[in-house]
């Protein structure tokens, strides 16, 4: 979990090491990044690290949160136009992110990051039957499923896409999968 005060010093201390945790990873693999090896990168004291996160995985869940935050605020205004596509444009423009998450093999970490967003969502509906609230959860999950999917594909693929091909693909792979394999 990471702790992020709202604070100049402590806003400033994050950057430094998600910075820090880019530089790393241009050196080695997530698995063998270190907190001292991050600490050094970042400029920054192992107490200041454990201050902010608990372990590097918490450093990639608050980068993704961050990428997201204008997502997540749509949903608190139960704005849900065009989710899909926005995820994917968020996540197109944070490329070198969504490419380390899948090297890591950490998708749980992007899963996590819709689920949070859909308990936001679903704040606004309180309170709502057991039946809509599930209702809900299934429509988030197999969102969050069909977005990991698209940007698996596109990093496996080498990230060569534009924003609009990659849109273009992801709407007829869907449209693709609910013609011919869907009840």
């Amino acid at each position: 979990m990471y702790h992020i005060k709202s604070d100049r010093r402590s806003q400033k201390s994050a950057r430094f090491i998600t910075e820090g945790l880019f530089a790393c990873l241009h050196e080695k693999p997530l698995a063998m990044i270190s907190i001292t090896d991050l600490s050094k990168k970042s400029y920054i004291s192992r107490s200041t690290f454990y201050r902010l996160f608990d372990n590097i995985e918490d450093v990639l869940v608050y980068m993704l949160e961050t990428s997201f935050t204008e997502l997540t605020e749509s949903l608190e205004r139960n704005d849900t136009t065009n989710i899909y596509t926005r995820a994917i444009e968020i996540s197109y423009n944070n490329a070198e992110l969504i490419k380390i998450i899948f090297q890591a093999n950490k998708y749980d970490l992007l899963f996590q990051t819709f689920e949070k967003m859909m308990n936001i969502y679903l704040i606004n509906y309180e309170p709502i039957s057991e039946q809509m609230r599930t209702m809900i959860y299934y429509n988030f999950a197999i969102m969050a499923g069909l977005i990991i999917g698209t940007l698996h594909a596109w990093v496996k693929e080498g990230q060569k896409e534009t924003l609009k091909e990659l849109c273009e693909k992801a709407s007829g792979s869907i449209e693709h999968l609910r013609n011919n394999f869907m009840i």
